[in-house]
């Protein structure tokens, strides 16, 4: 099972593949295992492959409680893990508390070489669990390729990989209206026009880094602070954020750019 998941439909979509990552697991169970009950089932394992901000986290927990409702998992808990987590004896701690749940390990690539030993014992963790468990691969889709093709206990392990696409300029647009309603900012129209001219720049020249919704929360944060200072200045309570208080507007936007990164 595979498929990628647009950043304008996250919800359904992850809704969809959850149902259906659901129904996969029971049959696995009866035809794999047919002497393990279905309410405690093999390990589900999967690779989530997406930039920064494409929505993996949403996903997982969506996908946490969509397994939770269906008796797969007990709890519809996350537990993240990366590689510098398991240092200093954390490790066990951590996969004891993901049982029952979901164990996401995220920037997979980076448990290879030197993290060898932390992945040699995160397979025997899903080996050896004899209750429900899900265990999440992720990373960016370079990050990702590498893992696998470098990694075959792991490819032998995942039975879905998962896309995230990237966030287009009027997915950007669509997610700052969002966010900026739920804050309670008005956004001034030349603000709106002043961020789609920004989005489509940041789209043209964007690195597998891009922080696709990340950025959405660094931005509007940042213009909000430049429309208090520059009200404040005049005395003024109240008012939208204006194209003023765009960062592309008073020249930073290379400083934006690398906070985001």
């Amino acid at each position: 099972m595979s498929g990628s998941i647009d950043p304008a439909g996250v919800a359904a979509a992850a809704q969809s593949f959850a149902r259906r990552a659901a129904a996969a697991c029971i049959n696995k169970a009866r035809i794999s295992a047919p002497e393990r009950p279905v309410e405690n089932p093999l390990p589900l394992c999967y690779a989530f492959s997406g930039s920064r901000g494409t929505s993996k986290s949403v996903a997982a927990r969506i996908l946490a409680r969509t397994l939770k409702s269906a008796s797969i998992l007990e709890r519809g808990r996350i537990v993240s893990l990366r590689k510098d987590d398991g240092e200093g004896g954390r490790l066990g701690e951590l996969l004891s508390g993901a049982r029952g749940g979901i164990l996401m390990v995220e920037d997979a690539v980076d448990f290879l070489g030197e993290g060898a030993e932390a992945l040699g014992s995160i397979f025997e963790f899903i080996d050896s669990s004899e209750e429900g468990l899900c265990v999440i691969f992720s990373g960016s889709p370079s990050g990702m390729g590498r893992f696998i093709g470098g990694c075959p206990e792991a490819a032998r392990r995942v039975s879905c990989m998962v896309e995230f696409e990237d966030y287009t300029a009027a997915n950007l647009m669509e997610l700052l209206k969002k966010r900026a309603a739920r804050e309670l900012l008005e956004l001034d129209g030349g603000y709106l026009e002043a961020a789609g001219r920004l989005f489509e720049r940041w789209i043209a020249s964007k690195a597998e880094d891009f922080g696709n919704a990340h950025i959405i929360r660094t931005l509007l944060k940042d213009s909000n602070v430049r429309r208090v200072k520059r009200l404040s200045a005049i005395c003024e309570g109240g008012g939208a954020i204006a194209p003023e208080d765009m960062p592309l507007a008073r020249q930073d936007l290379g400083e934006l750019l690398l906070e985001i990164s």
